[in-house]
């Protein structure tokens, strides 16, 4: 077992270890070596080496995270929050959103670009069918249409899970517009049963079934849970399909595999997937 799960297995056990052990394990374990062997300076590779640097308890007190996150700052900040390309016409919900909980995983809760990004989702994203947004930058648009008469579900998940984060790791007062808006969008999550076309009951999308980690833009089953648990609905009867697909991929030996590697710049997978997915077995356990 790689010394960062054993890290973060002690940190989700709610284990004492103090920043030194935290820091030898560190630089004991091959997936952060691999992590932060070099440093691209492009954006969509900051993004995924920062949301899994995230998912590794104090891996905020590495050098290479501060200069990801200084390079972040510096190419993809704007006045309404985090945008792929450094410009307000392309913010995109879901990498704002991203970045907002990467932020406050580590440490960087009452970063300035982390208070605009959460001020754009309360102001410009939509949480369900009925509410509309004037946003009306080409970003939402030429990307994918996250806007549309339905709001694209990876969209409403994403912001959710943002704020979730950001209430977990700020040490600021309840804002009720943020509470407000994560019990209406966990309500609109729940009503898709989290994966479920609400028309015939069919995944709302392709991956959404797949399981992989640490995760990406293209939300999946795993995620879902994750953000129902944080919301205290995990007992509610719409969870019940999804807890029984998981049950229904653990293999004989108690393990899960992941079955899907992202493919893009900068992203690196916890598991392999020819061999039992350690780092997501732990997730799935802590879930259900």
């Amino acid at each position: 077992m790689d010394s960062a799960l054993q890290l973060r297995i002690a940190y989700d056990s709610n284990q004492s270890v103090s920043t030194k052990d935290a820091i030898g394990l560190l630089s004991q374990s091959k997936l952060v070596n691999k992590l932060t062997s070099e440093f691209v300076p492009h954006n969509t590779y900051s993004v995924w080496r920062l949301l899994a640097l995230a998912e590794i308890p104090f891996a905020h007190n590495l050098d290479y995270t501060q200069k990801v996150i200084d390079y972040v700052t510096k190419n993809m900040g704007t006045v309404y929050g985090f945008s792929l390309f450094g410009s307000v016409e392309d913010l995109l919900p879901c990498y704002n959103s991203m970045l907002i909980e990467a932020y406050s995983k580590l440490g960087h809760s009452n970063h300035i670009l982390v208070k605009n990004g959460i001020e754009w989702i309360l102001r410009y994203q939509p949480i369900n069918r009925t509410s509309k947004s004037n946003w009306n930058q080409r970003g939402v648009k030429k990307y994918g249409g996250c806007f549309n008469d339905i709001p694209c579900y990876i969209g409403v998940a994403k912001s959710v899970k943002a704020l979730q984060s950001y209430i977990k790791y700020s040490n600021n007062p309840k804002d009720l517009r943020i509470t407000d808006f994560i019990e209406e969008g966990t309500k609109y999550i729940l009503s898709h049963k989290l994966y479920m076309r609400q028309r015939d009951n069919k995944p709302i999308f392709k991956d959404i079934l797949s399981l992989s980690f640490p995760y990406n833009y293209k939300l999946n089953i795993l995620e879902l849970l994750e953000i129902v648990k944080e919301a205290n609905k995990l007992k509610s009867s719409n969870c019940k399909a999804a807890k029984e697909y998981l049950n229904s991929r653990k293999l004989e030996n108690g393990f899960w595999k992941i079955d899907y590697n992202y493919k893009a710049k900068g992203y690196i997978s916890f598991d392999r997937k020819r061999s039992n997915g350690e780092w997501l077995t732990h997730l799935i356990k802590q879930i259900i």
